[in-house]
């Protein structure tokens, strides 16, 4: 309850959409370079950006938002 204060509105509301679209599940680890919940093989790119941590990152085969493993 308290991390989700931390979040802002618009990060909120993009959460919900997303798991009402995504059954549930918007979020999805890279691992190995593929997306968690569908495997599909992210290219390079993908998997660089995702690990940076810097931007969103949305899988290419599922549109869940992609996580870096740690």
């Amino acid at each position: 309850q308290k991390q989700w204060q931390t979040v802002s509105p618009e990060d909120r509301d993009l959460y919900k959409t997303m798991r009402n679209r995504k059954a549930g599940r918007p979020v999805a680890l890279e691992q190995n370079a593929a997306c968690h919940a569908c495997g599909v093989m992210l290219p390079t790119a993908t998997v660089q950006a995702v690990r940076s941590g810097t931007q969103r990152v949305y899988c290419p085969g599922c549109g869940r938002l992609l996580l870096a493993k740690k």
